[in-house]
């Protein structure tokens, strides 16, 4: 028998003996030592191979209880003090906390915050960081300081208009600002938004949404944020949080990775509360890159156009059926979906009496007005799909649905976010799956050319691999300022062809040489064009935006090479292509 294969079996041999020895002599004061077993066994053994054997066998058997007692502490931990294993010793601590330095808009701000604070007692600081019970009708309530007059803030819900209150708008959610790839548009939303909350007493306005950026198709809450691709929300985002600061203070949130509402509350949490703790929350496992490329990404616009606050951190069936059985007794039958996000349609698209289908998304209070002006041709649809709408729910891969308990973590899900930067329409090109629709894809009542592709790079910009001005410390708003230094200019013309006035949107993608990623969007522009009209679109193309993160020298890194530049109608729909070499 080859001393390996014997080893292993003397020692379990030794494992079910001392076991034995315990339970049959359960009376007894002491226990043999491993020395003692294998002495034991060795006895009258004569045998070389056989005393080796059992030597090793004794260090396999200690190995084994040393492990079995580990994996015994791990549970007991995991069962009973849950938050202490999931929560602590897992990454490392930064003590103390950095300081704010205030520079820059917040100068007057930090000074004026820092006198107040200065005057205050232990106790009031406590009062204010921790909130207060009375909410005042809001969301949530700081704590006061009347002997300074500091009265206290109100923060209020939401995104899409003031939250329990009366006579006060409807907005449409963010998703339907990010179907509209309108930057105008989202300033304009948000400005009266901030309005309407500043009129009602709030003083925080509980968002605009960066996150969940929408990694999981069934996700409940996509419909909060603008889109899935980083680089259109952070386009929405920007001009929203200009428009809601001319009033209130916008909070973003939820930083960061907060992508599935999944096991949030878990049902049974109120009567099992007693016994077991079902911690509310979800470990998301993100690599570097992908947190800064991906999901750190529009914090940085929010960031960079002056967000005041940061927060931490419903799919429904729509019944495929009803369309069926409304398209089956009526020859025109046009599907109008509203829904939180994506909604596939292969069921029931090429049924012969479907005509015509809208993605209304969530619109707000003038929905039913809206579609009947569209409906009845009095306007032009130019929306555009924020995110791919595939034929099978299998094409979305591990990313269709959210993560769950298993039996190595019962209480606290993990999330790995292993697919990296391929999400959404990345994931489709990278796995060469032909979606329904693609990313960005959207139908007008008119037509349109691409022509005149014209790629120049900016020829005062510095190009060097590392943004310059990069120091130690604490850096600007949004990131180191060169990061937004135009590097390269992209121009073309686009000409309605058809008979109706509408506005086009027009994408611009990059493959940026070593990302591994084929097409990232990065860049677009919307105008209305006359029938028979042409207009120019230009696309400025920032360091950040053709640069990648890299994980040793932690800082956005701008390759030098041949980048792919495609301008077209959506991700799948390219129209003009070139290549620009830096």
């Amino acid at each position: 028998m080859h001393p390996k294969v014997l080893s292993r079996l003397i020692a379990s041999l030794l494992l079910t003996w001392t076991l034995g020895f315990v339970m049959v002599n359960g009376q007894s004061t002491t226990q043999p030592s491993l020395a003692q077993i294998t002495s034991a066994l060795a006895s009258g053994s004569g045998s070389t191979s056989l005393g080796s054997a059992l030597a090793e066998a004794g260090s396999t058997l200690e190995s084994i209880i040393s492990d079995t007692i580990a994996q015994l502490a791990r549970w007991t931990t995991l069962i009973l003090f849950p938050e202490r294993y999931y929560s602590y010793g897992r990454s490392p601590a930064v003590y103390p906390s950095p300081q704010g330095q205030g520079s820059g808009d917040w100068s007057q701000a930090y000074s004026q915050a820092k006198a107040l604070v200065a005057q205050m007692t232990v106790q009031e600081k406590a009062n204010i960081t921790l909130g207060s019970s009375e909410t005042h009708d809001c969301s949530g309530f700081t704590g006061s300081v009347p002997r300074l007059g500091f009265p206290g803030m109100c923060l209020n819900d939401a995104e899409s208009g003031v939250r329990t209150a009366s006579k006060v708008n409807g907005y449409p959610a963010q998703l339907h600002i990010g179907a509209s790839w309108n930057r105008s548009l989202a300033y304009d939303r948000a400005l009266h938004l901030g309005q309407e909350f500043k009129t009602k007493g709030v003083n925080v306005l509980l968002g605009p949404v960066a996150g969940p950026l929408g990694r999981i198709a069934t996700g409940g809450r996509n419909w909060e944020g603008f889109s899935n691709d980083p680089y259109l929300a952070g386009s929405l985002i920007a001009p929203t949080i200009s428009g809601m600061q001319k009033s209130v203070i916008a909070c973003v949130k939820h930083f960061i990775a907060n992508e599935q509402e999944t096991n949030r509350s878990p049902f049974l949490q109120g009567f099992l509360g007693g016994l077991i703790n079902l911690n509310n929350s979800v470990s998301s496992n993100v690599d570097d890159r992908t947190m800064h490329e991906l999901y750190l990404w529009p914090f940085y616009d929010a960031v960079k156009a002056g967000a005041g606050n940061v927060r931490g951190t419903l799919a429904d069936i729509y019944s495929d059926t009803l369309v069926t059985n409304v398209a089956s007794r009526c020859k025109n039958t046009m599907v109008i979906i509203h829904s939180a996000g994506i909604r596939l349609v292969d069921r029931w698209i090429d049924h012969p009496n479907i005509t015509a289908v809208i993605y209304a998304n969530l619109p707000g209070q003038y929905s039913g007005t809206s579609l009947t002006e569209i409906i009845y041709g009095r306007s032009s649809p130019s929306g555009r799909l924020p995110f791919t709408v595939a034929k099978n729910e299998s094409d979305y891969g591990s990313l269709l649905r959210p993560a769950l308990p298993d039996r190595i973590n019962p209480q606290y899900s993990q999330s790995d976010f292993t697919e990296g930067l391929f999400i959404d329409y990345k994931r489709f090109v990278q796995q060469n799956v032909t979606p329904r629709f693609a990313f960005g894809y959207g139908l007008t009542y008119s037509n349109f050319s691409y022509s005149g592709l014209q790629m120049s790079a900016n020829g005062s910009a510095v190009t060097s691999s590392s943004p310059p001005g990069t120091v130690a410390g604490i850096a600007a708003e949004g990131g180191t300022t060169s990061l937004y230094d135009i590097i390269a200019t992209v121009s073309i013309a686009v000409k309605n062809t058809g008979n109706v006035a509408t506005a086009e949107v027009a994408q611009l993608y990059l493959g940026i040489p070593g990302s591994g990623v084929p097409k990232v969007l990065r860049g677009f522009e919307k105008q209305l064009i006359q029938p028979g009209a042409s207009v120019n679109m230009t696309f400025s193309l920032r360091r950040r935006d053709m640069s990648i993160w890299d994980v040793v020298r932690q800082q956005w890194v701008l390759p030098s090479g041949a980048y792919n530049i495609m301008v077209g109608k959506s991700v799948l729909d390219i129209q003009l292509q070139g290549t620009l070499t830096l």
